[in-house]
């Protein structure tokens, strides 16, 4: 659990992409960002101070036509601004140390790590980044799952909308204005891991525990084969326990990132596995296991779902044997008849 005497950095960006679209960008920089804003929150949720910075385009002078509707700003805007390497400096200062991160959504720490990483600094993270998806854990206080816009929870939660939306410090205040409404407990216990810097080592792999189910997330393999074979990935431990669980179905997929299978505890009942498969930019892989307590209705589900792929792969088995058959049944008509003909 992180320190809850930290500060905490909600944080909020704006980037723009390629003027022509994604089959025109740049793969080491799909989204280059273009503002920084965020605002410095104590641990009983006093605003403490906020930073805002433009940041002048290298990688995309040009904006996209959604940057500058959405944003409101052109190239003319930013064209007298600070680099990506300059302002980064300036706000890690900023944010000083021992703090958590918070965001609305997943997207904004795996981009400015991608930034990072475009320009070579490595030196602000090392290593998967815990932080609090403050749009996720919104999702938690409602009655229909799923994810919502900051200007919902804004509206949701009655606070007042005096500053415009898709402004990187204003959106920034919103979302800490949100996250002042919401459970400090609820926050704590609910945080997220940002995989863009994902474990290298059998050490710096990351075991993460919640209420009721636990992750992992592996380190790096060249071959898909060894990583779905090692011990810690196919191997099924209750989340509450730790014990490792009877195996009820063995892990199967109908596609080629996602992995399920099912256990039992003793002590906690059925034990649902999920491995994600995640391939990194060198083409090597690594997974997050999700093991969860589910219900034996959710067990059925999963068993019902098993059943039925493998039906339907027994099926287009023997489709595929009576496909033949026909095949070496027509060649051997069709000889026949060439030999007879031939005879007559």
């Amino acid at each position: 659990m992180p320190n809850v005497t930290s500060n905490f950095i909600i944080l909020d960006l704006e980037w723009n992409g390629h003027p022509d679209g994604k089959a025109a960008h740049d793969e080491a920089m799909p989204f280059e960002i273009i503002e920084i804003g965020a605002v410095k929150v104590s641990p009983s949720g006093d605003f403490l101070d906020e930073f805002q910075a433009y940041i002048r385009p290298q990688v995309y002078p040009k904006l996209h036509y959604k940057t500058r509707e959405l944003l409101g700003i052109t190239y003319k805007d930013l064209k007298n601004a600070r680099t990506f390497p300059e302002v980064i400096e300036q706000f890690f200062t900023w944010c000083g140390r021992g703090y958590r991160f918070c965001t609305w959504g997943s997207m904004d720490l795996t981009e400015i790590q991608r930034n990072l990483s475009y320009y070579g600094i490595s030196r602000y993270f090392t290593k998967p980044v815990l932080y609090y998806n403050l749009q996720q854990i919104f999702s938690l206080t409602q009655e229909e799952p799923g994810a919502r816009t900051l200007q919902y929870a804004v509206k949701a939660l009655n606070l007042p909308e005096t500053r415009p939306y898709h402004d990187a410090l204003d959106d920034a205040k919103y979302t800490a204005e949100v996250m002042q409404k919401l459970d400090l407990e609820l926050i704590l216990k609910n945080f997220s891991v940002d995989y863009y810097r994902h474990p290298q080592s059998k050490a710096e792999e990351i075991y993460l525990s919640y209420e009721d189910y636990s992750e992992f997330i592996s380190r790096e393999y060249t071959k898909r084969e060894d990583l779905l074979r090692s011990h810690n990935v196919a191997t099924l431990t209750c989340p509450l326990c730790g014990a490792k669980t009877n195996r009820e179905v063995s892990w199967f997929s109908s596609n080629i990132k996602n992995y399920y299978c099912l256990g039992s505890c003793k002590r906690h009942g059925y034990v649902q596995g999920k491995l994600h498969l995640k391939r990194t930019a060198d083409l090597h892989y690594f997974v997050i296991k999700t093991s969860r307590i589910v219900s034996a209705t959710e067990a059925n589900e999963l068993l019902a779902r098993y059943e039925d792929l493998n039906a339907r792969k027994e099926a287009k088995k023997q489709a595929a044997k009576l496909a033949k058959r026909a095949k070496k049944a027509s060649l051997l008509t069709r000889s026949i008849r060439k030999k007879t003909k031939e005879e007559s």
